[in-house]
């Protein structure tokens, strides 16, 4: 997939991640993002429990598109939740958005 294809936003603190994932869910999904959390900034503990509070929102959101999240540098990947497509780097985000989209595609 080229980038052309998703969209990429940066996270470098919990106010902008939440203002972006507020206005993202207001409207029928269109794009597929891949959102680069800076983590020395949300510490992996932070993000989770921020992300707990849009769950059903994110779970709605990638019925339709991907919704990636890059943290380079977290602790233990025992700790990501399933529902969260989460990944080292942006190219190996943009191919979890190829496997989804695939999967969508068949019907999974």
């Amino acid at each position: 997939m080229n980038k052309e294809r998703y969209k990429v936003f940066r996270a470098v603190e919990a106010r902008k991640l939440t203002g972006f994932l507020d206005g993202l869910f207001r409207h029928t999904p269109r794009d597929h993002y891949i959102v680069k959390i800076v983590s020395k900034h949300i510490p992996n503990e932070e993000l989770w429990a921020l992300l707990e509070k849009y769950r059903s929102k994110i779970e709605w959101y990638v019925k339709e598109k991907s919704l990636v999240f890059v943290i380079d540098d977290y602790d233990d990947p025992d700790t990501i939740p399933e529902w969260l497509s989460v990944a080292p780097s942006e190219l190996e985000a943009s191919d979890i958005i190829d496997f989804e989209q695939i999967e969508r595609d068949m019907g999974f």
